[in-house]
């Protein structure tokens, strides 16, 4: 049986970026730096497109990212507390409950995202 060592973290071009980066997140608050620089060393930079989908309630978790720049957004916790917070203002009494008329275009106005994403979410 052969034992392998590890020499430690290889030096990427992009370590010291992304030990900063690992180093920072409340994520990894209270690990050393040499923990850090461990995480650090199996970090892949990525960029990511406007409105990408990074994950989606339910997925198994089969990676963490880290944001550098930028921020995401949870539609669909977005998309179901408006409703919610609808019933108070405008929503009408019926015999089946509180109905609330609201089409996806005002859904999406409200929430500041897409029609495409309002008809994406709610398709799910």
């Amino acid at each position: 049986m052969a034992t392998v060592r590890s020499r430690g973290p290889e030096k990427t071009p992009h370590m010291a970026e992304h030990l900063a980066l690992t180093c920072a997140s409340a994520l990894f608050a209270g690990l050393t730096e040499r923990d850090c620089m461990e995480i650090a060393a199996c970090a892949q930079a990525r960029t990511f497109a406007r409105d990408e989908l990074l994950f989606a309630q339910g997925q198994p978790v089969r990676s963490v990212i880290l944001l550098q720049s930028g921020s995401v957004k949870k539609m669909a916790a977005r998309l179901a507390l408006t409703p919610l917070r609808l019933v108070k203002r405008i929503g009408t009494h019926t015999s089946e409950g509180i109905q609330i008329s609201l089409s996806r275009e005002e859904m999406a106005q409200m929430t500041g995202t897409t029609l495409f994403t309002i008809s994406r979410i709610l398709s799910k």
